[in-house]
């Protein structure tokens, strides 16, 4: 939200509720793998450029969990250009070392509680 607010990236106000819908999925889907968890949590800065299939060296996680997108659907989403201010903040966000070692700490934690 703090990155949203600023003036040349804007363009994330809309993606805001579905990056924090992905970060639970995420958690969600991973099956305790962080690396995984990783994986699927880095995904978002493809698919918010309504790029749905990369190749990130993570062989098992390399495309969209979700459907093929409709014409309509595709039309109507806000995507944000790839290398765009809103675009190299999100990353700046996604690939934080000190978030994601949270969301792997998470998931051994939660794995030991059970």
């Amino acid at each position: 939200t703090k990155a949203a607010n600023r003036k040349d990236c804007t363009q994330l106000l809309p993606w805001i509720h579905s990056i924090s819908n992905h970060l639970w999925w995420s958690a969600q889907t991973c099956d305790h793998n962080t690396e995984l968890l990783c994986a699927k949590w880095t995904s978002i800065v493809h698919h918010i450029s309504n790029i749905h299939q990369w190749d990130d060296g993570y062989e098992h996680f390399n495309h969209c969990a979700h459907e093929t997108l409709s014409s309509d659907d595709e039309r109507k989403k806000q995507w944000l250009e790839k290398n765009s201010p809103a675009h190299n903040a999100l990353c700046k966000i996604i690939y934080n070392k000190t978030l994601q070692r949270a969301l792997k700490n998470f998931v051994v934690s939660n794995i030991l509680a059970h």
